[in-house]
């Protein structure tokens, strides 16, 4: 998640980073699941996979460092990179292909081939023009072949078509605290509202804080989220 215009202040940015990674941190069998669900997998989350955090940090080719939010090498094959972002950007796509060449150049085993990870960008909160599906278009020059062209494809997800509901069934606790990010709109609206609307509005997000909260300490209390 690099420095956007008009969204989070730089040292927000990175604590918003940090926290987002030890969500999907927390334990290898949430993780599994978050992989399962993003990149339509089928790992078992009771087996023993070597799970990896991989380095997210790739000098260019002007020796700036480029960081991508998170890698994730299940097993001794699998890499898969989630990217994390509070609302639309015009260029993903382009950041998403240059992390994800990086990537592969970092990994490369055969001098003739370079393979992506999985990719896959969850946007946080509701906005327009987030698309269903990040595309790029790559041309190659025109050989004895013909021209040639690539589709590259990264996934997209959308925290807040993610209902708590999905959560529970796919086992995605790790994701709940995101709920939050649905009551930051109504905070901000907080500022400009009338009285009683600003009651009502307190109320309902300290209600909905209070059933996040309490949601959390009941998968703790069964253990389902260790």
């Amino acid at each position: 998640m690099e420095k956007e215009k008009n969204t989070i202040p730089g040292k927000k940015k990175i604590r918003l980073d940090e926290t987002l990674k030890m969500l999907f941190s927390v334990s290898k069998p949430l993780v599994i699941n978050i992989v399962n669900y993003f990149f339509s997998e089928d790992f078992d989350a009771n087996d023993e996979y070597d799970v990896e955090f991989t380095s997210t940090e790739n000098v260019d080719l002007k020796i700036e460092l480029k960081r991508a939010d998170l890698f994730v090498k299940v097993g001794k094959i699998n890499t898969y990179h989630f990217e994390f972002q509070l609302n639309g950007e015009k260029y993903m796509v382009l950041r998403m292909f240059d992390y994800g060449y990086r990537k592969a150049l970092s990994e490369q085993k055969d001098e003739n081939v370079i393979c992506f990870p999985n990719q896959a960008v969850l946007y946080l909160e509701e906005a327009k023009g987030i698309p269903d599906e990040l595309k790029l278009k790559l041309i190659f020059p025109l050989t004895d072949n013909g021209e040639q062209e690539v589709v590259y494809r990264a996934i997209v997800k959308k925290a807040w078509e993610i209902s708590e509901e999905e959560k529970l069934k796919r086992g995605l606790y790790s994701l709940l605290p995101l709920e939050i990010f649905k009551l930051r709109k109504k905070a901000e609206a907080i500022k400009t509202a009338p009285e009683d609307e600003i009651f009502q509005l307190s109320e309902q997000i300290k209600n909905d804080t209070m059933k996040i909260i309490d949601r959390a300490i009941e998968l703790s209390d069964e253990r389902k989220a260790t």
